[in-house]
C-alpha cells in the first residue's frame, strides 16, 4: 500500500532512536520525498467548506500506521539480532531460522481464522 513506502522512514528513525544510528543526508531527502508525495495522496480538499481531511477514516489510518511502525519495528529487531549472532551462527542458518518462524506464524494465522467452508 501507499502507507508501506514509509516504512524505510519509520525504520530509519527506529534506529536513531534505539542504537543512535544517525541517518544521512540521503535518506533524509529520500524520507522528505516520501512525505511529499503521500501528503497529497492520502489528503482531500472539500470545495465548499475548503477543509482538507484524509481520505481514509481515522480507524484505518490508525491500523496503517500500527501496521508500518510494528513492520519497521521488526525490520530493526532482526536487523540488530542477526548483525550481533552473526559471528556465531552462519547468515544462512539466521535467515532460515526468520524465515521459518515468518511461514509458522502466517500458517498460524491462517489456520486460526479460517472460517467453516473456506477452501
Amino acid at each position: 500500500t501507499l502507507f508501506k513506502s514509509l516504512m524505510p522512514a519509520v525504520a530509519g528513525v527506529m534506529n536513531f532512536i534505539a542504537f543512535g544510528k544517525t541517518l544521512t543526508q540521503m535518506q533524509v531527502m529520500c524520507i522528505t520525498i516520501t512525505i511529499f508525495g503521500i501528503v497529497p495522496v492520502a489528503t482531500s480538499t472539500d470545495s465548499d467548506s475548503g477543509k482538507t481531511a484524509f481520505v481514509y477514516g481515522t480507524q484505518a489510518l490508525i491500523v496503517m500506521i500500527f501496521t508500518v511502525t510494528f513492520a519497521a519495528f521488526n525490520t530493526v529487531y532482526h536487523a540488530s539480532v542477526v548483525k550481533k549472532e552473526s559471528a556465531n551462527y552462519p547468515m544462512n542458518v539466521l535467515n532460515s531460522i526468520l524465515y521459518a518462524a515468518g511461514f509458522s506464524v502466517n500458517l498460524l494465522s491462517y489456520i486460526v481464522s479460517k472460517q467453516h467452508g473456506d477452501k
